[in-house]
């Protein structure tokens, strides 16, 4: 049986915030901003390793912030542009973060 939609509606949002609530998340969402992405480029920019990266791209995905493109065994991530503006979220991927903190 599917969930209301208001119920499914509030799921979505708490995802989101959940996604949102992680500072390594955020920059991630700052790195996948204008340009699409591989785990590993992603993984050096950051200076974060391989699993924990899986489990914060994990996270954006199931969050709808970020989209994936298969190609082969390699996924390419962007920002989902349609998910932050219907959260009204642009304000906080403005700042383009680069590189280990």
């Amino acid at each position: 049986m599917a969930e209301p939609k208001s119920l499914e509606s509030e799921n979505q949002i708490t995802r989101t915030l959940i996604a949102l609530a992680d500072e390594q998340r955020r920059r991630i969402l700052a790195l996948v901003r204008d340009r699409e992405l591989k785990p590993i480029e992603i993984s050096d920019l950051m200076g974060e390793d391989c699993r924990s990266l899986s489990y914060h791209l994990r996270i954006l995905r199931d969050s709808e912030l970020v989209s994936v493109r298969p190609e082969g065994r390699v996924h390419h991530y962007r920002l989902n542009h349609q998910a932050i503006c219907r959260f009204g979220l642009n304000g906080l991927i403005d700042q383009k973060e680069e590189g280990p903190r």
